[in-house]
């Protein structure tokens, strides 16, 4: 019981359903109650989570908004993420209520909010022949070379493979919107996890369209768990 107790004030978790107010509507998150998850307790903040979480019943589930390398670390939400808000305002919440300064990696980075996302430009990861740089390349929309040489590892890239496997990424979304439109969430789920390992092959966050994507996945896993109409 003490055990138990000990979680309750930084690892409780809101227990929420989906209230839709009738046909076509998208559905709204609605707190009713609260719970102690131990296991789920174990899980670190980063304001970019690599799951989400809904509920059947009181049952817990989480599953995974984005591709996660093996051996990293498998970050939830606490609340404030970094495509709504800025690193300020998130830092100053994080402490203020779980009394730590967070060090994810778009705090770490100072990474930009969605309205403040710069689209003239791509990310192209390195792709060098070790394969081992972690530097993004920052790649001009109107670029006209297509081998671009990595300013940490020396090695260049061929960004043509990945402009081709980007060009069918804008339909594939829509594909998804439209299905997800229509009720038919389990197929919008794949073609909108299909978009996203497209865009993770060649690209690193953040940029627009991956975080689109992200937000379509997270709707449609939501939508597994509990819901009323009202």
């Amino acid at each position: 019981m003490y055990h138990n107790l000990q979680f309750m004030q930084f690892n409780a978790h809101e227990i929420s359903e989906l209230q839709y107010k009738g046909k076509g509507d998208a559905g709204k998150s609605a707190f009713i109650g609260g719970g102690l998850y131990p296991t789920v307790a174990y899980f670190n903040h980063s304001c970019d989570p690599g799951v989400v979480r809904y509920f059947n019943g009181n049952v817990i589930m989480l599953r995974a908004l984005k591709p996660i390398p093996a051996g990293s670390v498998v970050a939830e939400n606490y609340g404030p993420i970094f495509t709504q808000t800025a690193k300020d305002e998130r830092q100053s919440h994080l402490m203020k209520q779980y009394h730590f300064k967070c060090l994810c990696t778009p705090c770490l980075e100072d990474w930009p909010t969605f309205k403040e996302m710069d689209d003239s430009f791509l990310r192209f990861r390195c792709d060098g022949l070790d394969r081992t740089c972690k530097n993004v390349l920052l790649v001009p929309l109107d670029v006209n070379e297509f081998m671009i040489k990595c300013t940490e590892c020396g090695e260049s890239t061929n960004i043509m493979k990945g402009l081709k496997s980007l060009q069918d990424t804008d339909l594939i979304f829509r594909t998804a919107t439209r299905l997800h439109e229509a009720g038919d969430v389990k197929n919008a789920l794949s073609k909108y996890v299909e978009n996203l390992d497209l865009l993770d092959q060649s690209l690193a966050p953040p940029f627009r369209s991956y975080h689109l994507t992200q937000q379509g996945i997270r709707r449609c896993i939501i939508e597994f768990g509990n819901k009323t109409y009202i």
